[in-house]
């Protein structure tokens, strides 16, 4: 089971990082450094969102696990070539079967994944807490002569 961490601590590993959704959600917005390495094509992701509104999750997950399973050959090729260390940072929307799918493949296949707890949402929300945040009050001056 791959690690999971917050955004803080996930932000702050010095890792390649991963962004397993559609190239639409990727060009849409990313975390600042992250390498597009979807799961799925644009049209694959709406297939399964589609299937998934009209006939379930279960039926979304065997649709989805056809698009993917022949590709995983292809994906771990590219992850051992991309990135020979083993090692890394993988992340999708909400933190749940796109990156953990990943994630299972990659360590099967020797791999070190740590993966973002909330997904990229979990990074939005962080960021908007850090622009809603008061900044930092300078120190004040001292008013003998010295700063």
């Amino acid at each position: 089971m791959p690690n999971q961490l917050a955004i803080d601590e996930f932000l702050a590993l010095d890792l390649p990082l991963l962004d397993s959704r559609a190239p639409a959600e990727y060009a849409a917005g990313h975390i600042p450094g992250a390498l597009s390495f979807p799961l799925f094509t644009n049209e694959e992701r709406a297939a399964v969102g589609t299937c998934y509104k009209q006939q379930g999750q279960e039926a979304a997950i065997e649709l989805g696990l056809g698009f993917v399973g022949p590709k995983m050959q292809s994906l771990v090729r590219e992850a051992k070539q991309q990135w020979p260390d083993r090692q890394v940072r993988l992340h999708c929307w909400r933190g749940g079967m796109r990156s953990s799918s990943l994630a299972w493949l990659l360590e099967t296949a020797g791999f070190q994944v740590t993966l973002l707890k909330g997904g990229y949402k979990s990074f939005r929300t962080w960021v908007l807490a850090q622009l809603a945040a008061p900044p930092p009050h300078p120190h004040p001056r001292r008013h003998d002569g010295h700063r």
